[in-house]
């Protein structure tokens, strides 16, 4: 069940393409999109740009055999011009603008940061920040009401419209992106044509995102903007991630885990054998939205610079050979090294997961000419820190 949620993690990244998060018009944003899926979120769009308030709760549901877990709920909400509130009970974190200063509280290690608010709900990078990776309908929300679906060209490139639909007693239109195996339905309201909620399948098992308490206008309430730090909460600079922070502490400053895998043409690689050269470790899948944006600048960096000592080994990890064969099929520009993981989906036993900790994908190393770990990046990431992390060990760049 923990692999599976891996999964839904990393497949939310496709909503977030590289681009810097900026505004953009619609029709821009929606060009590679197909008309008809394109007419859906326009609407959207207009809908949550009527709203001088919104707010809703998501409840997260994994569906696996028999068994029905809820993972967490979180809560969003936005008032015009600058304020917003989001809270997820899985972490206990929370994220609100008042209107005047912005406060950012991570429950783990009981810190906050205290900033000037953003003028406008478009100016602020910290909402899409603040949500779990796996909610589909609260990230798209945050998204459409930033005028930032350029933002999610990549995944919504993929969308197909189904017939109309009943979800939860509503009228639906249903639009649907397939990646590989997984089919995500992300339902609208014809009649208000806001998010009603998405659903979620992956082999046997799925997930569903529903919404409740979805207020609008007048009905959200002033003080729901609002914090007072928890007495034993510290003020802070700057807040890190616990978990990623733990992993980088964890391999950083240290030898290169050593593994021997087969690459895609039957030669067998080694780490302990590329001392000598920069390494760069890229943990990837077929269906994985965020790797797909990140190969192609894995693949610039393979034909750029493999005879300037670096060598890039592109690991397929917690996927399906055939998925995996198929992909590069369809893929033939990508000539960079693909080693193969001999655990497939099995994510529990997977090179990835059991020598380097990974949780999500992608996930990529850079090691150093002496073996050493220098960095541990979680998820996609800008082509110019990928050549920044190359400049950091040596390597000289365009």
């Amino acid at each position: 069940m923990k692999t599976y949620h891996r999964l839904f993690v990393g497949l939310i990244g496709a909503l977030c393409s590289l681009a810097p998060l900026r505004a953009a018009k619609a029709d821009s944003a929606l060009q590679n999109v197909r008309p008809d899926v394109a007419a859906v979120l326009k609407a959207a769009t207009s809908a949550y740009d009527k709203l001088q308030a919104y707010e809703h709760t998501e409840t997260w549901t994994l569906h696996s055999g028999d068994q029905k877990t809820t993972s967490a709920v979180t809560k969003l909400a936005f008032k015009r011009p600058n304020r917003f509130y989001i809270q997820t009970s899985s972490d206990g974190d929370l994220l609100v603008s008042d209107g005047q200063n912005l406060y950012i509280y991570r429950k783990a290690v009981q810190e906050y940061t205290k900033d000037a608010a953003p003028i406008s709900l478009a100016k602020s990078d910290d909402l899409l920040d603040a949500l779990p990776g796996n909610r589909f309908v609260s990230v798209l929300v945050v998204l459409i009401v930033q005028h930032n679906l350029d933002k999610a060209s990549s995944f919504l490139s993929l969308a197909t419209l189904a017939p109309p639909t009943s979800y939860h007693g509503q009228r639906c239109d249903d639009v649907v992106v397939k990646a590989g195996n997984t089919a995500i339905h992300l339902y609208f309201n014809k009649q208000t044509h806001l998010l009603a909620g998405a659903y979620l399948k992956h082999d046997t098992e799925s997930v569903t995102e529903e919404l409740s308490d979805v207020h609008t206008n007048g009905a959200v309430p002033n003080d729901l903007f609002t914090f007072t730090p928890p007495s034993d909460a510290k003020l802070v600079a700057d807040l890190d991630d616990p978990e990623e922070l733990a992993l980088q502490q964890k391999y950083v400053g240290k030898p290169a885990v050593d593994f021997s895998l087969q690459d895609t043409k039957g030669k067998t690689w080694d780490i302990a054998e590329l001392k000598g050269k920069v390494v760069i470790v890229d943990f990837w899948a077929s269906w994985c939205g965020p790797c797909q944006m990140v190969m192609p600048t894995i693949e610039k960096i393979y034909e750029k610079y493999s005879d300037k000592d670096v060598v890039v080994l592109a690991v397929n990890t917690w996927d399906d050979p055939d998925a995996c064969a198929s992909f590069l099929k369809k893929h033939p520009e990508y000539k960079m090294n693909v080693l193969l993981d001999p655990a497939g989906k099995n994510a529990a036993d997977s090179v990835a997961t059991k020598l380097y900790g990974v949780q999500g994908i992608p996930t990529t190393l850079f090691i150093d000419k002496e073996g050493i770990v220098r960095t541990y990046a979680i998820g996609a990431h800008p082509p110019e820190f990928y050549m920044d992390q190359l400049k950091k060990l040596g390597i000289a760049t365009d």
